[in-house]
């Protein structure tokens, strides 16, 4: 189920990649420096989600449904004070942190325009994150497998391709593409957890009847 889940992740960078390769090397390159700090920035999000995962799935086999929340309300604490962290960098240096991997004048511009939007993601992302892993722990892999195909191509990809068709259209406006996506994922998620503890307090009370 993970091999597949990162394969449309994949496919979805693709298509995006190829609607930028439109606006020419300068915005290629930007793009691709962003990105690039956007997987930096999700290392730690990937290693608290994998303990998350692990730990709820421990304590839900033990029938600890609120110490299973616990973990991924912990999770979400630390996890999401790093993407403030990162957030805050970008928002006050966005042209030094472009400057990382380029010197080039208009790739760092160009860079920065995309980061304008894009950087916020970084914390919406790992937010989303740790409660989709929460929810894998649960052993609902197949929701967060759809959450993530849903948000990647009926809201990314449409987005990316609706604002890169507006005129005069730049990095600036396909960089709120990522944000708008991982609000919804996030939404879903939450979403999720909230109806399925409701269902399990339902079944605990008719159970008690």
């Amino acid at each position: 189920m993970k091999w597949l889940q990162e394969a449309v992740a994949n496919i979805s960078f693709l298509v995006i990649e190829a609607i930028i390769n439109d606006f020419g090397y300068i915005a290629t390159a930007a793009a691709g420096v962003v990105d690039r700090l956007f997987s930096i920035s999700t290392v730690p999000s990937f290693a608290f989600g994998a303990a998350i995962a692990a730990m709820v799935a421990q304590n839900v086999g033990a029938e600890e449904y609120a110490r299973g929340r616990k973990c991924m309300r912990v999770g979400l604490l630390f996890s999401g004070g790093i993407g403030v962290v990162l957030v805050t960098i970008f928002v006050l240096f966005p042209a030094q942190a472009i400057g990382l991997f380029s010197q080039e004048p208009d790739v760092i511009q160009a860079g920065a325009d995309y980061l304008f939007f894009y950087r916020f993601d970084m914390l919406l992302y790992a937010l989303a994150f740790c409660v989709l892993s929460y929810i894998n722990g649960t052993g609902r892999t197949r929701y967060t497998m759809f959450v993530n195909i849903f948000t990647s191509f009926a809201v990314r990809v449409p987005l990316v391709w609706m604002f890169s068709r507006i005129a005069g259209a730049t990095l600036y406006h396909i960089g709120l593409a990522a944000p708008i996506a991982s609000v919804i994922q996030l939404l879903m998620a939450i979403g999720f957890v909230y109806l399925a503890k409701s269902e399990r307090e339902h079944r605990k009370a008719e159970l008690q009847k």
